[in-house]
Formats: structure tokens, C-alpha cells, sequence
């Protein structure tokens, strides 16, 4: 890791969905927490079988006392994951729950947990497998993985102030843990570097997606900083490389509706009005193998465009860029889903959040992608890549 200059308050966790979950610091010293409230009923309990993401949700400030952490283990994660009841009729034994609520998660597994201790109440009391389920209740657990995935880069900070940590994100490193990434992703890293476990991301990239990603370091900085994020305030500048879809300096503005795809982690343009607003400017245009030769009829060209999204949905630059003819390069969920692969170094997701601009203390506070970790870890040894990437707009 690479630290430009150098600090704590309320950090995240998530469940084996992937759901995140705001804790505080473990052991605890305030109470700012923020949980998934569940809403188990028949469809939700029918959808869970199915492997599907409940949809059904809800998220609330709650107090949160948390059991003494058990021994460090390789592959579990350093503090607590969070599921809050609000209904369960009938009562369900605790494993019951667990087993339908992640159903990739076998039952054994969850037998596992309990016998040893990681599941455990509010009151840090572990509980038994034929523990029943209470209604408004909450259940805490840690989350283990077998193995963690080999993360070929590295990040880099690039800006520690009073409030906030801003960082540079490599492709393939989650900003927060989720599925086989525990310990493998960037807020572990940071708070480990920093030594800082209270840090909350406020907002997120995709896994494959690189560049700027800002952590609040108090309670009051992630509400300041998430609400101009939910303001839409933020300016956010992104840059791409997919095949020309035109001639350089063409321009889009797309507006859709997206919702909730197939399977549950893709996005799909839904009826109805739109919710997704983005600027894409193609910059520029070169033929497939070459930064200097001039653009052949026939020949395969690619393009390096600018987007400026007006909206944050989940997937939203890759389906937009997909909606005008020019998917992303290197893209393995849009248009067509592929197989789950390894990290592959030498073709990365060719999207990168390469500027990020808000208020603070008045001010306003700018901070971009370094250019030479774009050309290192998207540009690799293509000439057109390292052209496109070095190009400062």
C-alpha cells in the first residue's frame, strides 16, 4: 500500500449477502450502528430458497453491544456481522433462520458457527442451534470463507483530513467484504494501515471497477458526506474504454429506468419513469493496436469516453454504456453474464472513477485517480490501453 500523508469513528459490516451493515468500532464505543431490518414472510422466505437477494428491507439507527471478539482466525472477518428481526411468526430455531435467510451458505456450515460460538445476541450470550428466533430482535455472527481471492493490485491513499480518508481503489478489490472477500478488501486494508477500524466508506464502486473512493472517520462526517452523496452534490467523473460507438466528440445523454435483474446481482433496464441519468462524451478514437496510426475502414476501433453520471444506481455506467452500443470493455456481467472467473490481471474492467469533488468546511475539495496506477494496472502492456489511460482530460 502507498500512503500520501497522515486517522476514527463509526466502520461497516456485512452479512454473507453481501448487505451492508454500519457497526461501531469493536469493542464498541458509542452506540451509532446501522442494521438491515428483515421482514421474513412466505415470498421472502420462498425467494431465499430460490438463492435470490430479498429485496425487502429497511435500515435503522440502533444501539449495539457486541460479545468479546473470539480468537483471530485466517479467513473470518475482525468484527461482528448484523441481522435485525422485526417479525417471526411462527418462531424459527436459530440455524432454521440462518439456513433460509443465505441459503448458499450450508446448513452445516452454520452448525459449524454456532458450536463454536459466532453466533451470539445482543448480549453477547452465544446461542444454540435450537435457539428460537425472536421478533425484534437482533442476531450477531462472524463471517468465515474457506479461502480469499488473490488481489493482483495495490491501492494507494491519497488523502488523509480531519473527516475523511480519500483512497485510490485497484479493479478486483471490494470496497467492503462481502461474499469470498473478508479481509480481502479496501476498507480492511485501510484500517489496518491507517489503524484506524472505525472508517465508513460512504459510498461505493463496483469490485471490478477502479478509482476514487472517499471514508468518513466520525459519525458526523459520514452523515455530512453521505447526504450530499444522496443530494446528488457529489461531482463524479468516470472514464471508459469500449469499442467506438462514433466519431470523437460524439455525446449521449441516456435516461432509464433500472431495477433489480436476473440473476439478483445484475441490474436490468425496468419500465416505468427514468431513475439513471449519465453524460458520455466519446474523447477519443484509435484503431484496436496502435496510439498513432490513423483509423482504417474496416479496421476495429476503440473509443475513450468520459461519463458524468447525474445518478448512482447499481450498475448504472456499464448498462448505460451497454444501451449505446459500446459495452465496456473486459465486462463479464453486461450485455451477457459469464462464467465467475478468478481475477485476471491482464484484462481488467476498463472503467475507472478517475475525479471526485465535494463541499467541505466550506470548501470545495477535488481528488483524482493517480494516472500511473491507471496505466500500470488497466493499461498493462497495450499500447492503445496505456495511450487512452495516461490522457488527462
Amino acid at each position: 500500500m502507498s500512503i500520501a500523508r497522515g486517522v476514527m469513528a463509526a466502520s461497516v459490516c456485512f452479512d454473507d449477502a453481501g448487505h451492508r451493515l454500519h457497526r461501531p468500532p469493536c469493542p464498541p464505543t458509542s452506540d451509532f450502528a446501522q442494521v438491515r431490518i428483515l421482514f421474513p414472510d412466505d415470498a421472502l422466505a420462498k425467494e431465499n430458497t430460490m438463492g435470490r437477494r430479498p429485496l425487502k428491507y429497511t435500515t435503522s439507527h440502533v444501539p449495539v453491544s457486541w460479545a468479546a471478539a473470539p480468537a483471530p482466525a485466517e479467513g473470518r472477518s475482525a468484527t461482528p456481522s448484523t441481522v435485525s428481526l422485526v417479525d417471526v411468526s411462527p418462531a424459527l430455531p436459530v440455524i432454521d433462520f440462518f439456513a433460509a435467510r443465505f441459503p448458499r451458505v450450508p446448513q452445516s456450515e452454520w452448525q459449524r458457527r454456532l458450536a463454536h460460538g459466532l453466533v451470539f445476541d445482543d448480549h453477547g450470550t452465544p446461542l444454540a442451534a435450537d435457539a428460537l428466533c425472536a421478533g425484534h430482535t437482533r442476531l450477531h455472527y462472524y463471517r468465515e470463507v474457506a479461502a480469499e481471492p488473490l488481489i493482483p493490485f495495490d491501492e494507494e491513499v491519497l488523502a488523509v483530513e480531519d473527516g475523511f480518508v480519500v483512497a485510490y481503489k485497484p479493479p478486483f478489490l471490494p470496497v467492503t467484504p462481502g461474499g469470498a472477500h473478508v479481509t480481502a478488501c479496501l476498507l480492511h486494508r485501510l484500517s489496518l494501515a491507517l489503524g484506524e477500524p472505525g472508517l465508513v466508506p460512504v459510498h461505493r464502486l463496483d469490485r471490478d471497477t477502479s478509482g476514487v473512493v472517499v471514508f468518513a472517520r466520525s459519525p458526523a462526517a459520514a452523515a455530512e458526506l453521505g447526504g450530499q452523496f444522496a443530494a446528488q452534490s457529489v461531482e463524479r467523473c468516470y472514464e471508459a474504454v469500449a469499442l467506438a460507438a462514433g466519431e470523437a466528440g460524439a455525446r449521449w445523454e441516456v435516461a432509464n429506468g433500472l431495477g433489480v435483474g436476473e440473476p439478483w446481482f445484475r441490474t436490468a433496464v425496468v419500465a416505468g419513469p427514468p431513475n439513471a441519468w449519465t453524460d458520455i462524451v466519446l474523447a477519443r478514437v484509435a484503431a484496436a493496436g496502435s496510439d498513432t496510426e490513423p483509423v482504417e475502414e474496416g479496421r476495429q476501433r476503440l473509443g475513450h469516453y468520459t461519463l458524468a453520471p447525474r445518478s448512482g444506481r447499481k450498475h448504472q455506467l456499464r448498462l448505460h454504456m451497454t444501451s449505446i452500443g459500446a459495452p465496456i470493455l473486459n465486462d463479464r456481467l453486461y450485455p451477457e453474464l459469464l462464467p465467475e472467473a478468478p481475477p485476471d490481471p491482464a484484462h481488467p474492467l476498463q472503467l475507472a472513477a478517475v475525479a471526485l469533488a465535494f463541499m467541505w468546511g466550506g470548501h470545495r475539495q477535488r481528488f483524482v485517480a493517480p494516472r500511473a496506477r491507471l496505466v500500470e494496472q488497466l493499461g498493462g502492456e497495450n499500447v492503445v490501453l496505456r495511450a487512452f489511460w495516461s490522457a488527462e482530460e
